[in-house]
């Protein structure tokens, strides 16, 4: 399971094309607004993922593969997307 994991960081850790609106200035993919997911598979992991629309970080159950719009936990999620979150 920790391999998973580690695999699974370094891919997003890895710059990919997401949508034209989730690009930040740089060119890099903004995380916060990218479109959530929840993946596909099995798993049943409970992540945090920022909503645009509330301007809050919100849990889901992720199943697994490629999410953009994904944090291990509500803390780094706010961190993250610190300058999108409602005050």
């Amino acid at each position: 399971m920790k391999t998973l994991i580690v695999i699974f960081v370094v891919i997003l850790s890895l710059s990919f094309k997401v949508d034209a609106g989730a690009e930040s200035i740089s060119g890099q993919i903004d995380r916060c607004l990218a479109p959530f997911s929840e993946g596909k598979g099995s798993l049943s992991l409970t992540r945090y993922f920022f909503d645009l629309s509330t301007r809050t970080c919100k849990s889901f159950k992720y199943k697994g593969g490629t999410v953009y719009n994904f944090f291990a936990t509500s803390a780094f999620c706010a961190s993250s997307c610190a300058a999108y979150i409602k005050t």
